[in-house]
């Protein structure tokens, strides 16, 4: 689509940066999730690396997307958040040392973030089968 209608192109704009919109709420919503009820779930805390990481994981992969200045600035803002959040997790991760990983966790890998992508797809989709409908 991109390359049909280029980079500049209003409609194609308001097209990818929905995509984005869309799973970037999508990752909000999961490390959201991921940190609530902490102190009443100790062992969640144990998860919160790994879906922070996977969070991380999926945000890179939305910058090669073409977004609008708002759709940008809202991006660029949580995806800062969610670095600051992996990167204080990291640290005490190597403070506790491997001795106390957790069972729970698992290697990050190229496809954690690959299930943004089918998200993406599907509201690309929707999207433009509404455009279509209205």
């Amino acid at each position: 689509m991109k390359e049909i209608m280029g980079s500049t192109d209003e409609f194609y704009l308001k097209i990818s940066s929905a995509v984005v919109a869309n799973a970037l709420g999508m990752v909000i919503e999961i490390v959201n999730k991921a940190q609530s009820g902490l102190q009443q779930n100790r062992p969640k805390l144990l998860l919160l690396p790994n879906i922070v990481s996977n969070a991380v994981s999926a945000l890179n992969s939305m910058r090669s997307f073409d977004m609008d200045a708002p759709t940008k600035k809202r991006y660029s803002q949580n995806k800062s958040s969610i670095k600051d959040m992996d990167r204080q997790l990291e640290s005490v991760k190597s403070l506790i040392g491997p001795t106390h990983s957790s069972p729970y966790t698992t290697q990050s890998t190229e496809e954690d973030g690959a299930w943004w992508k089918w998200i993406a797809w599907c509201a690309f989709i929707l999207y433009i089968l509404y455009i279509l409908v209205s």
